[in-house]
């Protein structure tokens, strides 16, 4: 077609999409296109329903459309454009269309027995993978080191091709992920949630080149707060200095790793709206979209997608908050600055501290490979190489 088709259909196809969901109404349908891909979602008896597809089709043949009918479902679990949709009490599931997930496993198992891979092999496994991010984003910071090794000057022993021990942790942890439950290659999204019911809970969260703080706050109550100081190791992990103002915007991410992960107990056995509050833009970009760059700051998007990915919550919402009006959690992470004259805040004087456990190498469980073992069923399934104990009670 000519050079301005695209934009031409985009607004046919809208102007159709607005003329059928005028005639049949939004109370019993509701309709959504991308591209040519359509939609519709009908609600009522099944005699009703049946009438309202029925209704619809015969709109669009009456426009001159042409239907791809031999393609067309009518099921509870339906496959539209690139992912599998199944309503479920209160929301919907998402999933990842299973030949992807297949095609991509199979591409990074080859990629584990062999010495190099062909820069074009690993173009279009990138692809495939990043088709599944898009959908499960609890993978996408596992395929930073993917792209890196891709863009690199970096070559194998013949052709365009690159050493396999370059991306090798990375292709176990994708590996681990494609053949892990079910649970992690899907999202359930809740109306409630949308709708902003339920709990709502916010970590308020601040951090200093000498430590981190926050506080945890549920139905505008201040339950727990915490503040912690920075350990040598766990600054040698990160490639960071105390007291450098360059290490700010990996301790500012690693306040809600730690946040996340200290209250998580609180987190798992109710529906809640959980909101994360800091003064760092880069650090609830990271916490919503897992999207970063940098050494420390890539570390710990990892850590934070496997938590996710292996529980049944995650940030639905990211504030910001100025500098100079974020005091509580300011003053907290500054506890361990020399000379600082820290006294607890006075508003947390009779709320509980919560205690953090010591963060060593073992506290960043995606810095080593997945442990494999093999599940009832025959399948190779994965888990973390360390458990880091997590608190479960205020001091």
């Amino acid at each position: 077609g000519s050079r301005g088709a695209p934009l031409t259909w985009a607004r046919v196809i809208a102007l159709v999409m607005r003329l059928t969901q005028a005639v049949t109404g939004t109370a019993t349908c509701r309709i959504s296109t991308y591209v040519d891909d359509p939609l519709v979602v009908a609600t009522g008896s099944d005699s009703q329903r049946k009438r309202t597809f029925a209704l619809v089709l015969l709109i669009w043949a009456s426009l001159g459309l042409p239907l791809a009918l031999d393609k067309a479902t009518i099921s509870q679990h339906i496959t539209w454009t690139s992912a599998v949709f199944l309503p479920v009490p209160g929301g919907i599931t998402v999933s990842v269309k299973e030949t992807i997930v297949k095609e991509t496993l199979q591409m990074v198992q080859d990629f584990l027995r062999s010495n190099i891979i062909k820069r074009k092999d690993l173009r279009i496994c990138v692809g495939k993978a990043m088709h599944i991010a898009s959908l499960i984003q609890t993978m996408r910071p596992f395929l930073t080191e993917l792209y890196a090794a891709y863009y690199g000057q970096s070559c194998g022993p013949v052709g365009d091709t690159i050493w396999t021990k370059q991306v090798r942790h990375t292709l176990a942890w994708i590996e681990a992920f494609l053949n892990e439950s079910t649970a992690t290659l899907s999202r359930t999204y809740y109306l409630n949630t949308y709708l902003g019911s339920g709990m709502q809970v916010a970590l308020c969260l601040d951090a200093s080149p000498w430590g981190l703080g926050g506080f945890l706050v549920e139905n505008a109550t201040i339950v727990s707060w915490f503040a912690c100081s920075l350990g040598q190791e766990e600054m040698d992990i990160l490639q960071i200095t105390e007291a450098e103002s360059a290490a700010q915007q990996v301790v500012e991410a690693l306040a809600v790793l730690v946040a996340l992960r200290i209250w998580k107990s609180r987190l798992l056995h109710q529906r809640v709206q959980l909101r994360v509050k800091s003064d760092s833009i880069s650090a609830l970009v990271m916490s919503l979209r897992l999207k970063t760059t940098g050494h420390g700051t890539s570390i710990i998007a990892r850590e934070m997608a496997l938590d996710i990915a292996q529980s049944e919550y995650r940030p639905d919402v990211a504030e910001h908050i100025p500098g100079i009006d974020n005091v509580l959690a300011d003053a907290l992470s500054r506890k361990y600055m020399p000379d600082s004259g820290y006294t607890v805040p006075p508003r947390l004087l009779h709320v509980p501290e919560i205690g953090i456990p010591k963060r060593t190498r073992e506290y960043y469980r995606t810095l080593a490979p997945p442990v494999r073992r093999r599940g009832q069923d025959g399948a190779i399934w994965a888990d973390t190489a360390a458990t880091t104990p997590l608190p479960t009670e205020c001091k």
